[in-house]
Parts: structure tokens; C-alpha cells; sequence
């Protein structure tokens, strides 16, 4: 076995231009969300991965222009399914200040490959073709399944990329997936965050700013509001002690990776006010105000209780209303499981360092296999200016990855 996963690992070497070529052309491809349209990004990958010996696939589309691939390569005998997930569509690219090259250049310069989606995730999408194309060559010697999903709409949520795939195609679904998002190659993540978006609405009565007693200030209204959310941080939080344990022996490696704090901010609920709005001039009452705020729900708590005790602080507080814009709750897959123990073994392998498991502070589609009951675990490539100007990712970052992926799932399917 050791030597068939030495022949892939060393396929992805002899591939290792291919590889580049494939991620810079990914990144060429303007796949911004929105609008999510990922016509031209299934177009490519369909001519890179059709002549394929053995691979079948299907487009698939909730709604324009938000088109996902599907793609099944079977082994030499039946067994289990292993699934590759990862998202097609990228971040904005925004203002074009800051950057050196064109944000779809794809640029391969000093062991690095630039532009918008780069990191996040286009790497690992050619990680993934790869991987495809070296099982295939090699699938006399494994069971089951492979099934590639390349879903549209996951910066948007995935409402209609990788949850539309999951409850309306089950043979996309199998005994446990990999997820290729942005992190770091000794970073395994097994679960999330939940999170609450909304905004929060305060009404007042207008009036002369000198003249107090004759209006309401919503802005003195909105703030108090926010003041009691902000004070839910500070309520305990019980993790399950598997998650808890997880997390504070990661910490030595993933803080040193990301910042300090990370895994300090995993354990509590957070509370962001991103943006906020009243009045129209200085020297009047506001009669009106709103923010937008995010809280991060921590496993140990669920999305009804927190929605329940945000909601009992609104509807205490006179002139005030709400909307919520999207809401998920906090998710894990056992970090003791199976495809943990051989992709941290893979891992450990092929990186030569320390490699650890933690949580993820943002979110990503895995939480829709969590949801049905399938273990899934993340790993991708170093961020670098994620969602800003100049993001990029190392080439050698992406070959570790991709060697990661092919090792782990030549073991899960034998």
C-alpha cells in the first residue's frame, strides 16, 4: 500500500506543471459572487476532465447563472464513496487599488499564483482534477467511489450550490468528504461556528436637536439594543469536551498560523456590528436608525437559544424591529473519526511538521454534509489576502494538498 501511495504522490510531481497551468487558468476565469456565474468555470473543468477513462458527471442548476459540476469515478470494486467538495465561485474582487497585477491574471510569479479566488479556493479545485486524474490511472488497486462535486453559490451561503446538490441528488452524498477551502495544510478543521445575520431596526420621533424633550432619538434607542446583545459574549459557554480538547491542543500550531485569540474566540458567542446608519443631519433628533450585525453562535449553544434571547432583548426595547438575513447553526464532525485519523496521518506524512486539528472560525458548504450525517474535514491551501488585493496562494502549498487528497483517499477506499 505504502508504495502505491508513494506512485501517487509522485504522479502529482510529474504533474506538478499541469497543476500550475490548471489553478492560473482557474483563476483567469471570473467566477465573482454575485452574481455566482460559474458558466465559464463548468465549462473548463468539463473539457479538463471528460476524456477521463472512467469518470461520468452532470451539470446542475437551482438557479441562473449559479451552475455547479458533478463528477463519479469508480474503483475496481464496490465499496465505500468518498466526496470531494469545494466551491467554483470567489469573492468580489472590489475597489482595483492594491493590486500589482490584474485580479484575473492568474499570475505565477515567485512560487505563487495570483489573482481573486486564487486561495480561496481555486487551488484546491485543481487539486481536485489531480487527484481525479490520478485515481483513475490507478483505480485497479481501490474500492468504491469518488464523486466531485464543483458547486456555484457557496459565497453566497450555497443555498443553491451545494445544499441544492445534497437534497436533490443523493448519489452526491457518500460515507465522508473532504472539503478543500482556504486554511493551511497542517490545519485539519472538523467543525464551525454558527452564525446569525440580521439587522436591527429602532424608530423614534424627529424634533430640533436643542429641543430633547419634544423627540425620541432612535439612535439612543438602536445603541442601548446593542449594548445588551453585545453583553450575551460573556455568558458561559459549555463545549463538549472532545471539541474543547480538539481545539486547546491545536492551539500551539493554528494561532501560529492564523493570530493569537483564535481558539479563544471559538469557545465564546461574538457579537460584530459591521454597519451602521441614522439620522440625516447633526443638529436634529433621528427619527430613524438601523445596524447590521453578525453574532457567531459557538458549539455549545444552538441557533434557537441565541436567536430566542436576542429576540426576548428586541422585543423588550420600545420602537424596535428586525430582519434576519441568514442564520446556520454550529457544527462538528467527530474529530476522532475515521477519515480524520488517515488524512492527519497523510498529512503529518507529506508535511513533515506538526499538523492538528481544530475548528474553523468562518464558514464553508461542509456544514451542509454535517447536517445530513456525513463526517467532514477541511483542508486547503494558506490564506493569503483572502477576499482583498493581491490574494495568492504558494505552489508548494497546493502540491502538499493535493498529495494530501490523493494518499487519503487511496486509504478511505480500501
Amino acid at each position: 500500500m505504502e508504495k502505491l501511495k508513494n506512485l501517487l504522490c509522485q504522479y502529482v510531481d510529474e504533474h506538478r506543471s499541469e497543476l500550475i497551468r490548471i489553478s492560473s487558468e482557474l483563476v483567469r476565469i471570473p467566477s465573482e459572487d454575485p452574481p455566482s456565474d460559474t458558466h465559464a468555470m463548468v465549462e473548463y473543468l468539463i473539457h479538463e476532465i471528460k476524456d477521463i477513462e472512467g469518470v461520468t458527471y452532470q451539470t446542475y442548476t437551482r438557479v441562473e447563472p449559479k451552475i455547479s459540476l458533478i463528477a463519479w469515478l469508480k474503483g475496481s470494486r464496490p465499496g465505500k464513496k468518498l466526496v470531494f467538495n469545494g466551491h467554483i465561485d470567489t469573492f468580489l474582487v472590489g475597489s482595483p487599488e492594491g493590486w500589482e497585477a490584474d485580479p484575473f491574471s492568474g499570475l505565477v510569479k515567485d512560487g505563487k499564483v495570483f489573482g481573486r479566488g486564487s486561495c480561496d479556493m481555486k487551488a484546491a479545485i485543481a487539486g481536485y482534477v489531480i487527484v481525479m486524474k490520478a485515481m483513475a490511472a490507478y483505480k485497479d488497486y481501490w474500492s468504491g467511489e469518488i464523486c466531485f462535486t464543483f458547486a456555484s453559490d457557496e459565497e453566497s451561503a450555497g443555498t443553491y450550490g451545494t445544499r441544492a446538490i445534497l437534497d436533490e441528488i443523493p448519489e452526491a452524498m457518500g460515507d465522508a468528504m473532504i472539503n478543500g477551502d482556504v486554511g493551511s495544510p497542517r490545519v485539519l478543521k472538523f467543525g464551525e461556528k454558527g452564525f446569525l445575520d440580521m439587522q436591527i431596526i429602532a424608530k423614534g420621533k424627529a424634533a430640533h436637536g436643542l429641543h430633547k424633550y419634544k423627540g425620541i432619538n432612535a439612535i439612543d434607542r438602536l445603541m442601548k439594543v446593542l449594548m445588551e446583545i453585545e453583553a450575551l459574549e460573556n455568558q458561559e459557554v459549555v463545549m463538549p469536551d472532545v471539541v474543547l480538547n480538539t481545539i486547546l491542543e491545536s492551539k500551539e500550531v493554528s494561532e501560529s498560523l492564523d493570530c493569537p485569540g483564535e481558539v479563544e474566540n471559538m469557545q465564546h458567542l461574538t457579537v460584530n456590528v459591521g454597519q451602521i446608519e441614522g439620522g440625516y443631519i447633526y443638529s436634529t433628533i433621528p427619527a430613524n436608525a438601523k445596524a447590521q450585525i453578525t453574532i457567531g453562535i459557538p458549539i455549545g449553544k444552538t441557533l434557537g437559544e441565541v436567536k430566542a434571547q436576542v429576540l426576548s432583548i428586541i422585543e423588550k426595547n420600545e420602537g424596535i424591529s428586525y430582519k434576519i438575513y441568514s442564520e446556520t447553526e454550529p457544527n462538528y464532525s467527530d474529530p476522532e473519526g475515521e477519515i480524520f485519523r488517515i488524512m492527519l496521518a497523510n498529512a503529518k506524512d507529506i508535511n513533515q511538521e506538526k499538523t492538528v486539528i481544530s475548528l474553523r472560525s468562518g464558514f464553508d458548504d461542509s456544514r451542509f454534509y454535517r447536517y445530513k450525517g456525513i463526517p467532514a474535514v477541511l483542508l486547503g491551501v494558506t490564506e493569503h489576502a483572502m477576499g482583498d488585493a493581491n490574494e495568492y496562494f504558494e505552489i508548494e502549498d497546493m502540491i502538499k494538498v493535493t498529495k494530501i487528497y490523493v494518499t487519503t483517499a487511496f486509504d478511505f477506499l480500501q
